[in-house]
This record gives structure tokens, sequence and C-alpha cells, in this order.
């Protein structure tokens, strides 16, 4: 679907790093019904490992902990944390768990998760609406917004101001892409992230 397409281009394009901030990263479609065979769905797991492996793109995973995470998403996280270091890529995952501080937060039913889904990469920004498991992006209408940073010039210089006393420098603003790459090294960095 043309969703996938997209975020799987975003993966293909990129040179440098890839970081992925999700509320669910599963290689399988999940059923919520009883008896219900697993299905295998490893296409966005099989491009990021490609990425890591082929073209030594960083890989950062941050997904969301929360008491609706499924334990065996944290397996197969694992799995591909387990790639880290065999050679000269780097594959990295960490779980995000926002706290409840009182008791009234701790009952609001569905609260306290990072309910992200997005990708960033040294090339695009990837916001979608879709959890990252085959059943989202195989039986739902996800929709997303892709911005790639070009090479527009006249947005890389600083702006000349001048008032009645001094000359002064606007400094330029940063691009969508460098914005969503400094949230996601906030979260990345916080005390709310934790190796898995």
């Amino acid at each position: 679907n043309d969703d996938l397409d997209a975020l799987l281009s975003v993966i293909n394009d990129a040179e440098k790093f890839i970081y992925i901030s999700v509320m669910n990263y599963f290689p399988e479609v999940i059923s919520y019904e009883k008896n219900m065979p697993l299905q295998f769905w490893p296409v966005i797991d099989d491009a990021l490992r490609k990425a890591a492996i082929e073209r030594s793109v960083e890989v950062r995973l941050l997904i969301s902990k929360w008491k609706h995470s499924m334990a065996n998403m944290y397996e197969y996280l694992g799995s591909i944390k387990a790639l880290n270091g065999i050679s000269s890529f780097q594959i990295r995952v960490r779980y995000f768990i926002v706290p409840s501080y009182t008791e009234a937060q701790m009952r609001i039913p569905y609260a306290r998760v990072n309910h992200n889904k997005y990708m960033v990469t040294d090339k695009a920004v990837y916001i979608g609406t879709s959890n990252w498991s085959g059943d989202y992006f195989l039986y739902t209408g996800g929709i997303a917004f892709i911005y790639e940073e070009g090479n527009n010039t006249s947005n890389n210089l600083n702006k000349k101001c001048i008032d009645l006393d001094n000359e002064f420098s606007i400094p330029k603003p940063l691009s969508v892409r460098k914005q969503v790459e400094n949230i996601f090294r906030r979260d990345w960095n916080s005390e709310f992230a934790y190796e898995l």
C-alpha cells in the first residue's frame, strides 16, 4: 500500500541514521481474535536490518512500554538488537515509559503512553497514523506525512536585519527534519528511556 511504500522508501533512502519512535513494533500481523494462527510479517523489520547490515546505517528504535504492551514485542526487539556489534553497524533499542505520579493518573484508562508513530533519518521525516505491525498496514486506512529535506540555499542563509541602532543576524530556523531529530534525541536521552 502507499503508506507502507512511503515508509520503506524513507528507510531505503537513509544514508547515515534511522531513528524510530513508535508505540508498537511487531513483525507480525496481530489478531485480537482467539485461536487465530500467528502470521509473520517482516517487511519493515527486514528493511531496517538490510539498512544496517548492507549500508551501515545506524538504527535506533524507541518503543513505548505501558500496561497494554504485548510481551512478545520485546522478544522481536531483542532479536533485532542482537545484531548490534556484529560488524560496523549499530542497532540500538530503548523503551520509553511515561510514569504515573499519582493514583489518579494510574486509573486513567489507555493513558500514560508515548503514542508516537514517526521516523526521522538524515534525509527525511515520516509521521504516520499506523502502529508498526502488519495488521495496521494490511487492514487499516493509515495515512502518513513525509518531509524530505531539500537543498534550497535560500533557507540556509542567515537573514540580516537592521534596526535604527544596530545590525543583527537572525539565526536560520531549524528544518522540520532537524526539529524532529532533536525531539527524538531528547526522548532517547531522557530519564524515561531505558535500554532493552
